[in-house]
């Protein structure tokens, strides 16, 4: 057991020295590199042995402070963030990735123009995982609150295009994002199991 501590401690220690590296460089490529990538896969194989709430909790601590601390070069440090996350997705815990960073998962897929592909489905990719439980076990599970978030979003956005209150320039915007939406909320029909909406429940008749 002291030996399993260990490795985690060193494992978590290695990755939070990586991402602090990775993310304090002046160049930063679409692609994690090699060391990191390596530290990730440790943590992963680590964490399959032990509870995964403290490394959750620790990694998104940890990369809370470098967004705060790269917030004013945030359009730069996103694609590679993103790409963290899902990279760690294993490792964390859905509901506080969304209590961190629900605003910066959102921000490609409602400000389109100057993402590439790949930040953009890397955005859906980490969404889809918040919003899908992690087992398979079919038990019921409440609907997490981001999706009535991504209701809400889609909703606005359809009555703007519909109702002609988006300009021309941010019509394609709007269009790109409520397709992308669409298609997210599909995917989350097609793989979720079933939900609990006791929240729905009409009151007893008096």
């Amino acid at each position: 057991m002291a030996d399993l501590t260990y490795s985690r401690g060193s494992a978590l220690r290695d990755l939070i020295q990586g991402l602090n590296d990775y993310f304090s460089s002046e160049q930063i490529s679409g692609e994690l590199p090699a060391e990191l990538t390596t530290c990730i896969a440790s943590c992963i194989q680590i964490h399959e042995k032990g509870d995964p709430s403290y490394e959750s909790r620790k990694i998104l601590d940890e990369l809370r402070d470098l967004v705060a601390r790269n917030a004013a070069r945030s359009d730069v440090k996103l694609p590679p963030f993103l790409k963290c996350l899902k990279e760690l997705r294993e490792i964390l815990r859905p509901v506080e990735v969304i209590d961190h960073f629900e605003d910066w998962i959102l921000r490609p897929l409602l400000h389109p123009y100057g993402q590439t592909r790949t930040t953009l489905n890397d955005a859906k990719d980490v969404l889809l995982f918040c919003l899908i439980p992690p087992d398979d076990s079919g038990a019921q599970t409440r609907i997490p609150e981001i999706l009535y978030r991504l209701f809400d979003i889609y909703i606005r956005k359809s009555k703007d295009v519909l109702q002609g209150r988006s300009s021309i320039h941010s019509l394609q915007a709007a269009k790109f994002t409520i397709t992308t939406l669409e298609k997210v909320l599909l995917d989350y029909g097609d793989k979720c199991p079933k939900v609990n909406i006791l929240r729905f429940r009409p009151a007893p008749a008096l």
